[in-house]
């Protein structure tokens, strides 16, 4: 280990913060970008519990019209199945990584994934 590495192990701070160049890497690689919108649909799931379910278990009774239970209701579905199709799609990509690397490129390429 190289002094700037032991020095980053023992500190607070994240790694890719100090270092610009892995951090524009990560931002290449469509693994991340994959990842990062599965969290964004993680994070629509949570917001339904954190809005919906939770007010209502501690009050023992509907605190919301039946309408709004509904659209909140669509909005935690539209995440689930999101979050399958991206998880889906994760596993494709790393799937054609290595057994089909032309394929992978053809598809999974920085330049080609936001043409989906």
């Amino acid at each position: 280990m190289t002094v700037d590495t032991a020095s980053q192990v023992t500190s607070n701070k994240p790694v890719r913060d100090e270092n610009p160049v892995l951090k524009s890497q990560l931002k290449k690689m469509i693994f991340f970008t994959i990842a990062w919108q599965m969290l964004v649909c993680d994070l629509l799931c949570v917001f339904v519990e954190v809005i919906l379910v939770i007010p209502e278990s501690l009050a023992g009774r509907e605190l919301y019209p039946k309408f709004v239970v509904n659209l909140i209701g669509f909005i935690e579905s539209l995440g689930f199945r999101a979050y399958l199709f991206f998880a889906f799609f994760l596993t494709l990509n790393r799937l054609a990584i290595f057994v089909f690397p032309k394929l992978n490129y053809l598809i999974f390429g920085r330049e080609n994934i936001f043409r989906w």
